[in-house]
């Protein structure tokens, strides 16, 4: 999704991206193959002013590494290593730090993540409240994290 003005005004472009994201959470969603208990969202934006110059650093960096491009995006799989840091390289190295240098003072980044299993846990228990006998806080976060790390 991209949100912007004139490159001759005085604002901003945004772009918004989110992990694949399932509009239910149920068992099915659960048990699919890219099923993630994380939500993860991304918004990067700049200055219409610098839109050439940015547009044009990340230009260079896209073609360096067309490789890694699917259907022409970077997708988690440009990035995300097959073994982990086993598996880092030059090549994976010089990545890395090609897309950690497009970033600077310029761009504006915002990403979030959340716990599906921890959203729906917080939604359940949102009007319990702290007792002397039960600390709900940490009753919802120790269901979240068995319920994340098990998959019963």
């Amino acid at each position: 999704m991209n949100i912007t003005g004139n490159e001759n005004q005085k604002g901003y472009t945004f772009y918004y991206d989110e992990s694949e994201h399932s509009r239910k959470i149920n068992q099915k969603t659960i048990q699919a193959g890219n099923y993630s208990n994380n939500f993860i969202a991304v918004i990067i934006g700049y200055a219409n002013g610098r839109k050439s110059d940015i547009e044009q650093e990340f230009n260079k960096f896209k073609d360096k590494y067309q490789s890694r491009l699917i259907n022409n995006e970077f997708k988690s799989t440009s990035i995300k290593l097959k073994n982990g840091f086993a598996s880092i390289n030059k090549h994976n190295i010089s990545f890395l730090n090609d897309f950690l240098d497009l970033i600077n003072e310029d761009i504006l980044l915002y990403f979030s993540v959340l716990n599906k299993i921890e959203y729906v846990t917080n939604q359940i228990f949102k009007d319990y409240k702290n007792s002397l006998l039960i600390d709900m806080d940490k009753l919802r976060y120790s269901i979240s994290k068995s319920v994340s790390l098990y998959n019963p």
